[in-house]
């Protein structure tokens, strides 16, 4: 009899083998799943102010792994980092032309992955799914 695996495995599995399906998707623009996460992050705040805190909080990450993601978003030009324009103890992400031309690509990278994470699952399973994983979520950041 097969053993029922946790589900923190579980999770970690699925992780796992979507992050590396994804990379090798957009291997071509040298961006990692964490980048582009970031960046669609960036995409839907845009014309916001957006600053390191914000990315903490939003994928609940710390400090040095936003620097650590800035950092090399900054070196492949895809951000600039500028200083606040309502404080200047705070740096503002700001998206470059390079990362708004490869938006689209990006986007339809993850959809594709999307389909396929839910295939032979009906639209009331999704959301069933997604209102039990937030709450885990929310159980866990207590």
């Amino acid at each position: 009899m097969e053993q029922e695996m946790r589900i923190g495995i579980l999770l970690k599995m699925i992780n796992n083998i979507y992050e590396r399906t994804f990379n090798n998707k957009i291997s071509e623009i040298n961006l990692t799943t964490a980048q582009c996460d970031l960046l669609g992050f960036l995409h839907e705040n845009e014309g916001k102010e957006v600053n390191p805190i914000d990315i903490e909080k939003r994928f609940n990450l710390k400090r040095p792994t936003v620097t650590g993601l800035l950092k090399r978003l900054e070196e492949k030009g895809f951000i600039r980092v500028a200083p606040s324009i309502k404080d200047n103890r705070y740096k503002q992400i700001i998206l470059t032309s390079k990362a708004q031309g490869y938006h689209q690509e990006m986007l339809a990278g993850l959809k594709e992955m999307e389909n396929q994470l839910y295939q032979g699952i009906s639209e009331e399973e999704k959301q069933e799914l997604i209102g039990i994983l937030n709450r885990m979520l929310k159980n866990m950041s207590l």
